[in-house]
C-alpha cells in the first residue's frame, strides 16, 4: 500500500509542474497580450444604485438619449430600426465597446450594453 501512495504523490507532482506554462499569475501570457493592449483605460464604467457611471458622469435609464452622447460623445453609428414594431435607434461606440438602444415613440433609452 505504501508503494502505491508513493507513486501517487509523484504522479500528481509530476501533474503539477507539467500543467504549468512557467510564467506567474501576473505576468500576461502570448495568447493574452493582444486582449490586454486592447482594453482602454480612458472609459471606466461604474455601477451604483440607478445610475451607471462613465468616467465621473452619472447616467441613468429611462432618460433621453443625449445625456449619454454628452458623456460619451459624438463617434458612434446610428443605426435605425427596420423592424415595424419596434422603432428604435442604436447608437453604437465601436471604440468605447458599448450600445444604446433608444426607443422612438417615447424617445427614451431602454437598452445599455456591452458588445
Amino acid at each position: 500500500m505504501n508503494k502505491f501512495n508513493t507513486f501517487g504523490i509523484l504522479f500528481i507532482s509530476f501533474l503539477c509542474t507539467s500543467c504549468s506554462n512557467g510564467q506567474s499569475a501576473g505576468q500576461p501570457s502570448a495568447d493574452t497580450e493582444g486582449f490586454i493592449k486592447k482594453l482602454n483605460q480612458q472609459h471606466r464604467f461604474k455601477v451604483h444604485g440607478c445610475a451607471i457611471n462613465y468616467n465621473g458622469t452619472d447616467l441613468y435609464m429611462n432618460s433621453t438619449v443625449e445625456p449619454w452622447i454628452k458623456a460619451l460623445g459624438k463617434n458612434y453609428r446610428k443605426v435605425d430600426s427596420t423592424d415595424g414594431a419596434n422603432l428604435t435607434n442604436l447608437y453604437i461606440y465601436d471604440d468605447i465597446g458599448v450600445r444604446l438602444v433608444e426607443r422612438k415613440m417615447i424617445s427614451k433609452l431602454i437598452v445599455f450594453d456591452f458588445v
